[in-house]
């Protein structure tokens, strides 16, 4: 199944040592596809989902790196965890324009393929077209537009079954100094939506398909007990929706990966999840 827009397509998380965030990421009980190398320097893994995905990418070509893809490289320079989130497009072209509308500044389209092979050893090519946004006052928040034109290279249903129940990305927290002014607006016409703000100064942006959710720095140490980054803002985790939280953690210990648990969400910290603080809970009735 393909997203539709509006909906978090994917969300980046760049490694700087992409074999062992592939291993790790299997330890936590994802499906982690094969290695792809892209033609400008960079190499990933996807875990994918029934909407959505994590895409764990890396750079393995440093002399091959271009304006675009070198990016990538910089980010690892201050950190390693979630660095992007994109939205799907049928059209990029087009989507560029509505971007334009909306008062963002977009890139030109930057189009590349990779090769894929296939469960069952068929080999195919995924092709993407995209378009990046930058907001200038949060360079470790990148957005961008995501054109896949063969979906048989992206939505397997092989891939999208997953040891641990993980089923969809519930939610991104970002981390980010108040106010966030800039952020903020340029989040609200990205996605097209509106922000909400708490009595506790949490703001989040609703999508179809997920919540951006920004945390003070004060309010994000307290809630999750660890310290926030310096530089800011950033994506600090990825929130996934599971079958059975019970399943989840016994599975984790299994594997000897460190969680904490409450009654209602598992958590795996940023030191054994490259970055990122990983965030399960258990997926609602209602949600489709």
């Amino acid at each position: 199944m393909c997203p539709t827009a509006r909906d978090i397509d994917h969300v980046m998380l760049i490694a700087r040592d992409l074999t062992r965030a592939r291993a790790a990421y299997e330890r936590m009980g994802f499906t982690v596809t094969p290695l792809t190398s892209h033609p400008h320097g960079t190499a990933n893994h996807l875990i994918m989902f029934q909407r959505d995905f994590i895409e764990l990418l890396g750079v393995v070509a440093p002399e091959r790196l271009d304006s675009r893809s070198a990016t990538a490289q910089l980010f690892l320079q201050i950190r390693e965890g979630p660095a992007a989130v994109a939205l799907p497009s049928n059209d990029a072209k087009w989507d560029r324009e509505a971007l334009i509308r909306r008062g963002l500044d977009p890139s030109e389209l930057y189009s590349f393929d990779r090769p894929v092979t296939l469960p069952g050893g068929r080999e195919t090519r995924a092709i993407v077209d995209t378009v990046w946004v930058s907001e200038p006052s949060a360079p470790l928040v990148q957005t961008f537009l995501s054109h896949q034109h063969e979906a048989e290279a992206i939505w397997v249903p092989e891939w999208q079954v997953h040891p641990n129940g993980a089923q969809a990305i519930g939610w991104l927290t970002l981390v980010a100094d108040d106010p966030a002014a800039p952020l903020e607006q340029h989040l609200a016409a990205f996605f097209d939506t509106g922000v909400v703000r708490d009595a506790r100064g949490r703001r989040t942006f609703a999508t179809p398909c997920g919540e951006i959710r920004i945390l003070g720095p004060g309010d994000f140490e307290a809630t999750f007990g660890i310290p926030a980054e310096a530089t800011r803002p950033y994506i600090a985790g990825v929130g996934i929706r599971v079958v059975d939280l019970g399943r989840l953690v016994t599975q984790l210990r299994e594997k000897g990966v460190p969680c904490e648990k409450s009654s209602q969400t598992v958590r795996v910290l940023p030191e054994d999840a490259h970055g990122a603080l990983i965030e399960f809970t258990e997926r609602e009735e209602t949600t489709q």
